[in-house]
């Protein structure tokens, strides 16, 4: 890691630490995610596959994967530091199943990037309830 600027754990190094560690860092692992899960043109794909197997909404397969992280990040709080992978991973596997957790919010209130950055508290979308994919999504409003 390079030398972020600032004192260790002020503003300034932890904004340094997002930009130029962590956001790269999140871009990688879910493209890696996306060629290794998804075999369709939906970043949803593996979650759509699997719901449709096990009946489940796709967003509770999302679900079990992120709580698969939140235990071991869990585990790591309590002291349990002999994981099979490092607690860093698990915490950035855990923001990249958030980030797509919000996209998909995103998708259900049917807005877009530039929706989501508009507005604040209030706004109002049409609620969506399918994907582009292959329609088997419901809200979970």
């Amino acid at each position: 890691m390079s030398a972020l600027r600032g004192k260790i754990g002020t503003r300034e190094w932890v904004a340094d630490f997002m930009e130029s560690v962590l956001f790269p860092r999140l871009r990688e692992l879910r493209a890696a995610g996306q060629k290794e899960y998804a075999h369709s043109e939906s970043a949803f794909d593996n979650f759509e596959r699997l719901g449709k197997q096990l009946d489940l909404l796709p967003m509770k397969i999302l679900w079990v994967y992120l709580s698969k992280h939140l235990d071991g990040i869990q585990s790591y709080l309590k002291g349990h530091v002999s994981q099979r992978e490092d607690v860093a991973g698990r915490i950035e596997d855990a923001i990249v199943y958030l980030i797509l957790l919000r996209a998909w919010r995103e998708i259900e209130r049917g807005g877009g990037a530039q929706t989501a950055l508009r507005g604040g508290a209030g706004r109002e979308f049409t609620t969506m309830t399918t994907t582009p994919s292959d329609q088997c999504w419901e809200p979970l409003t």
